[in-house]
């Protein structure tokens, strides 16, 4: 969905607090939006897509401290509708980082090379090459949140309005602060 050397057209128009890649897929254009939400320890990735069929499949590999060997220490674990990590080993041994998405995703696994191998197989816990992978159903919004905060002040985001508020909130406050 990002820009990458896959010969697929991808415009990238960078804001103030913001990022949006257009992504022209076979069967139609993905469109991503990032941002971090004012108030809010997270991420916020609005997906649009013009796909109607398929999964979106979204993955990001875990260090949670300063070097990638650092990764050895991460513990994962679902919670709920969120999937969690933290580093004991790390600075901050009990900051907890989560990922939440809507629609919510129907399998994942915490573990880079089940992800690899296309296993989408639930795994957690510690000793693995740590990451989230999430596999969401296709709709027309999706929404995937990840950072810092609790899981109850992550889910609200998730929700397409709620998103595209913070979004002109974001947008908003970053015109007033560069002017």
């Amino acid at each position: 969905l990002f820009a990458a050397n896959d010969g697929l057209e991808c415009a990238v128009t960078y804001g103030f607090g913001w990022a949006r890649w257009e992504k022209h897929l076979p069967g139609g254009i993905v469109t991503t939006t990032a941002f971090v939400s004012a108030g809010t320890a997270a991420r916020v990735f609005l997906i649009q897509s013009e796909l109607s069929k398929g999964a979106l499949r979204w993955r990001a590999d875990l260090q949670l401290g300063e070097t990638r060997r650092d990764a050895a220490g991460v513990e994962t674990w679902q919670d709920g509708a969120a999937l969690c990590a933290r580093n004991p080993a790390s600075v901050f041994p009990e900051t907890v980082f989560r990922a939440v998405s809507d629609p919510p995703f129907d399998s994942f696994t915490c573990d880079r090379i089940s992800a690899d191998l296309g296993k989408w197989d639930g795994s957690t816990g510690a000793g693995a090459s740590p990451c989230f992978a999430m596999n969401l159903p296709m709709a027309k919004t999706m929404v995937l949140v990840c950072g810092c905060a609790e899981t109850d002040a992550l889910l609200p985001l998730t929700q397409p309005e709620a998103a595209f508020i913070a979004l002109e909130q974001t947008q908003a406050r970053w015109q007033e602060t560069a002017g």
